[in-house]
């Protein structure tokens, strides 16, 4: 995902979710990879099930922790597409 590689991403993202279907991270990054690739129905059908495994999740939250483990650039692209899939922002 950080290298821009949308649609493979979305293939590991998919793997992952397969082997583990509650990986909240694989969820995450499997909304925000659907939106990078323009799919905001199909992010926005994944947000449900992420805020069922973490209830009140936000944008800010997110944007907090993930902060601490991606550059600014990455994270931008991470954020933007939790956004898009309508993750709360506060």
């Amino acid at each position: 995902m950080m290298a821009g590689q949308y649609a493979e991403a979305t293939e590991w993202a998919d793997r992952t979710l397969h082997q583990v279907p509650h990986y909240t991270a694989g969820i995450r990054i499997k909304i925000a990879l659907c939106a990078c690739l323009g799919l905001i129905d199909e992010a926005r059908q994944w947000l449900p099930r992420l805020l069922e495994l973490q209830p009140g999740l936000t944008v800010a939250e997110m944007n907090a922790y993930a902060a601490k483990f991606l550059a600014p650039e990455p994270l931008g692209i991470y954020i933007e597409g939790l956004r898009k899939a309508g993750l709360p922002e506060e």
